[in-house]
């Protein structure tokens, strides 16, 4: 499961720099602090659906891609 949130986390970090937005305008837009979306992207803690599915919609991807087996762009 660790291995799991640090992919995500690291999703998350990949698609918030294509947006260029840093992690203050990315958890300001999803409505969480900025620490909680620093934890995220490390790895430290899980989300909840919810709060996966805002950072998709804001990050403008599917919410699929947060969490699939494949790296984007099939690395």
């Amino acid at each position: 499961m660790d291995e799991k949130r640090k992919l995500m986390g690291a999703r998350i970090v990949y698609y918030r720099n294509l947006c260029g937005c840093t992690q203050s305008e990315l958890s300001e837009m999803v409505g969480v602090t900025r620490q909680y979306l620093s934890k995220l992207e490390h790895g430290k803690c899980s989300c909840s659906m919810e709060t996966m599915f805002r950072i998709a919609e804001v990050l403008k991807i599917d919410p699929a891609e947060l969490v699939a087996d494949k790296w984007p762009g099939g690395k």
